[in-house]
C-alpha cells in the first residue's frame, strides 16, 4: 500500500510540473539526454475484473471463488526519442493471473444422490507488447509524461480439472478443459514522471527513476466452458459464449531507467 501512494503521489506531481509549477531554475536547466534508454520496473495491478466469467463460473460449477489472484508486474520498456518532447516506447510485461478451487457436486449412482469431488486449477500466464507515443510538455530534470500505445497481448490459458467421482461411467471425467495461446489486441495510456539523477559525467548509466500509471484495455474474448459441453449438457448455454476475460486493468510501476546509447 505504501508503494501504491508513492507512486499516486508521483503521478499527481505530472500535472503540476506541466502546468509549470515547481522551481523557476530547474525549468531553465534541460538536460542533453541519451537517445535510447531502457527501463525496467515492478509494479501491481488494480480494478481487475471479469465479471461476466466469474457470474457464470459461480452459477454451474462453485461458488467459492469470485476473483484471480494476481501476481506483481515485471516490465521492460526500450524508449528511442523521435523529435523535441516526444519519443516512441516499446514495451513487454508478464503477469499472471490464477485461481485454485475444489467443490463437489451432485451425481446419480446406484440409484442414489451422492457426490463427486471437483478440483479446479486455473492459470493465465499474460504478456502485453505495446508500442507506445510518448509526450513530455516540459523538458526538466523532473519530467512529466503522457503516452498512448497499442499492440497485443499474449495469453497462455490453461485450465484443468481433477474429478474423483462414485459413478465408474461419470461422463464428468475431467482432464485439460482449456490449453491455448492466444493473441488479443490491447490499447494503453500511460501517464507518468521520470527524476533524473544528478549526473556526475555525461555518459553515466543509471539515468532516472520512473514512476508510471497505465490503463490497459484487452480486447480478449475467450470460450473458455467449451469443453464442458460433452460432460454435461447442463453447459450447453455457456459452451458457446466468449468471455471478456480481464478486459481492463490500471498498472502502478516504480522503475529505474538506464543510459544505453545514441541508436
Amino acid at each position: 500500500m505504501t508503494i501504491r501512494l508513492l507512486i499516486l503521489g508521483m503521478i499527481i506531481l505530472n500535472y503540476q510540473t506541466s502546468c509549470g509549477v515547481g522551481n523557476k531554475d530547474s525549468l531553465r536547466r534541460v538536460e542533453k539526454d541519451y537517445h535510447t534508454n531502457l527501463l525496467i520496473y515492478a509494479g501491481s495491478s488494480l480494478a481487475l475484473s471479469s465479471e461476466s466469467f466469474f457470474n457464470d463460473y459461480q452459477k454451474y460449477l462453485s461458488r467459492n471463488i469470485r476473483e484471480f489472484k494476481v501476481t506483481p508486474v515485471v516490465s521492460a520498456s526500450i524508449k528511442f526519442d523521435l523529435d523535441t518532447g516526444y519519443r516512441a516506447c516499446i514495451s513487454v510485461d508478464y503477469f499472471r493471473a490464477s485461481f485454485n478451487d475444489s467443490f463437489q457436486d451432485s451425481v446419480r449412482a446406484f440409484s442414489s444422490l451422492m457426490y463427486r469431488s471437483i478440483y479446479e486449477k486455473f492459470v493465465i500466464d499474460n504478456y502485453p507488447v505495446i508500442f507506445s507515443v510518448e509526450y513530455h510538455p516540459v523538458n526538466t530534470p523532473y519530467k512529466t509524461f503522457l503516452a498512448f500505445g497499442a499492440g497485443i497481448i499474449i495469453s497462455k490459458i490453461l485450465w484443468e480439472e481433477s474429478v474423483s467421482s462414485p459413478k465408474e461411467d461419470d461422463s464428468r471425467d475431467g482432464g485439460i478443459q482449456f490449453d491455448k495461446t492466444i493473441l488479443s489486441p490491447a490499447l494503453r495510456l500511460t501517464s507518468g514522471l521520470e527524476l533524473n539523477f544528478d549526473r556526475k559525467t555525461d555518459r553515466d548509466f543509471l539515468k532516472s527513476l520512473v514512476a508510471e500509471a497505465r490503463f490497459n484495455y484487452l480486447f480478449r474474448y475467450v470460450s473458455i466452458f467449451k469443453g464442458l459441453e460433452a460432460e454435461d449438457t447442463k453447459f450447453k448455454p455457456i459452451a458457446a459464449q466468449s468471455y471478456a476475460i480481464l478486459p481492463f486493468y490500471i498498472g502502478l510501476y516504480l522503475g529505474l531507467s538506464f543510459n544505453i546509447g545514441y541508436l
